[in-house]
């Protein structure tokens, strides 16, 4: 079955919006494609802010004229300059006459590494885990049924900030379209720029964009330190 989504991204020059098709058999073809120049963000705020709703239009037009489809719902990437990384390590006991690794227990570690973040203003657009070990064996990011007595991870959280968040929900808003969900940029650059055996020894990448810089490390399937 054939299904659309959309997305947006705000970059430090431009908006760029997205339409694409998945008909199901992992294939996904961009349908349509949307780029509106604007003075961008700084300092954690938007440079003209007047003006980012006619942007945003004029990006989301365009790609609805491309894809012949009205974009009712839209998936928005949160950019770096509002969001915060945090890797938090953590450990949870394995107990029993058989002591294996379970989903459960994997699910403990990140409620645990999670619990760290409870003082923080913003929400978890994205969590990965950076690793897991067992005991002193290999660093992997699959223990599911390794035998040991202690689970250990380093899990990385992505935190959108607040002010982002209700900014562009409420924009959106304006323009009758629904914010299907939230995700990091950060992320998605990483995991697409970054082959697998290069993530696994831990690999630096450096965006320069219009505005500002930013560098990341990246080690297993997350960002482990962001500076903008």
């Amino acid at each position: 079955m054939k299904t659309t989504v959309a997305a947006m991204d705000f970059g430090t020059s431009k908006i760029v919006t997205l339409v694409a098709e998945n008909s199901g058999n992992q294939r996904c073809d961009i349908s349509g494609a949307g780029t509106a120049p604007y003075d961008g963000y700084s300092g954690d705020q938007w440079n003209s802010p007047l003006t980012l709703n006619d942007a945003i239009r004029a990006s989301s037009s365009e790609a609805e004229a491309q894809a012949h489809f009205r974009i009712k719902e839209i998936n928005v990437g949160v950019p770096g300059e509002f969001s915060r990384v945090y890797a938090i390590p953590a450990k949870v006991e394995l107990q029993g006459a058989d002591p294996r690794v379970t989903l459960k227990h994997i699910e403990s570690i990140f409620e645990a590494a999670q619990k760290e973040l409870a003082p923080l203003r913003g929400v978890v657009v994205h969590r990965s885990p950076a690793w897991f070990m067992v005991d002193d064996g290999k660093k992997t990011l699959e223990p599911m049924d390794m035998k040991g007595r202690e689970l250990r991870a380093l899990v990385s959280f992505v935190v959108a900030d607040q002010f982002f968040l209700d900014e562009i929900s409420g924009r959106l808003r304006e323009m009758n379209i629904t914010i299907s969900g939230f995700f990091s940029t950060l992320t998605g650059e990483a995991m697409l720029y970054l082959p697998e055996e290069d993530r696994d020894r831990t690999a630096i990448l450096m965006d320069m964009g219009y505005l500002n810089t930013e560098v990341m490390a990246v080690e297993g399937d997350a960002v482990i330190f962001h500076r903008t």
